[in-house]
């Protein structure tokens, strides 16, 4: 089965953070860095991805450290590395309602890619397994598996725009519930670009809605470098320093 696609706080007008994380979407399937982990199922630790952390219900640290680098690959639009990371998580600590979340995250859509047909049936799976789970979880992490069961239904659909919308909807009030999370903030901006991707100006030159934000983390700036991609502008302020070893393939935001 094809899924590989290598696609505190929220204030208005979306505050986003997280420090990124990878190898670039679209490029090898691998990132480059120093790797170590389980040789028994061939999924590596890197070492170089980012120092982000999300803690999240686990009983076992190292599923741990598997969620943590799943999430950097996520936001690094590397989502098939993403989902092995989630799924070594996963195998490590089975009772782990957010690394089956992660998994059904990452199969989703985004703003390089529309969701894949075959992606559908498992990303419905894992946010289900994701839901069974959460009562084991934090209310941050309940609201967020709920939040993205929205985005999902167990078979294809001709237009998305509801779900993906509902999505939205329900990411805004997680980040109106806990405005000092910036996992929340993200995914909830993530969740407007991605209702027009690559369409965030108006003729008359000015920011749509979902455009408006603003942010000093690496993803949060890699976002608003995009945006400003689509006028053919490039940030002022050096990026590179922001970013801890990951998003290369966005060389505007390193110069004027």
């Amino acid at each position: 089965m094809k899924i590989a696609r290598f696609g505190r706080a929220a204030t208005m007008a979306i505050a986003l953070g997280v420090a990124g994380s990878s190898a670039a979407a679209g490029q090898a399937t691998h990132p480059e860095g120093h790797a170590h982990g389980n040789d028994a199922t061939g999924v590596p630790l890197y070492d170089d991805l980012g120092t982000h952390h999300f803690g999240i219900t686990t009983s076992d640290p190292l599923a741990q450290r598997y969620f943590d680098q799943g999430l950097r690959l996520y936001y690094a639009f590397n989502h098939a590395e993403g989902i092995r990371a989630f799924e070594e998580a996963r195998r490590l600590d089975p009772s782990c309602a957010m690394c089956a979340w992660g998994i059904a995250l990452s199969l989703g859509p985004n703003i390089n890619a529309a969701m894949e047909e075959e992606a559908v049936e498992p990303a419905f799976a894992a946010i289900g397994s994701a839901l069974a789970l959460a009562f084991r979880a934090t209310p941050l992490e309940r609201d967020l598996i709920a939040a993205l069961a929205t985005r999902y239904v167990g078979t294809a659909v001709e237009n998305r725009a509801p779900l993906d919308s509902a999505y939205t909807h329900a990411m805004g009030e997680v980040a109106r519930k806990h405005r000092n999370s910036i996992e929340a903030a993200v995914l909830y901006a993530e969740s407007r670009l991605d209702l027009r991707p690559w369409d965030y100006w108006t003729k008359a030159g000015t920011p749509s809605r979902e455009s408006k934000m603003r942010s000093n983390t690496s993803r949060g700036r890699w976002m608003r470098i995009r945006i400003i991609q689509g006028r053919a502008i490039s940030l002022s302020t050096p990026w590179k320093r922001w970013r801890p070893n990951a998003l290369c393939h966005v060389p505007s935001g390193w110069r004027a």
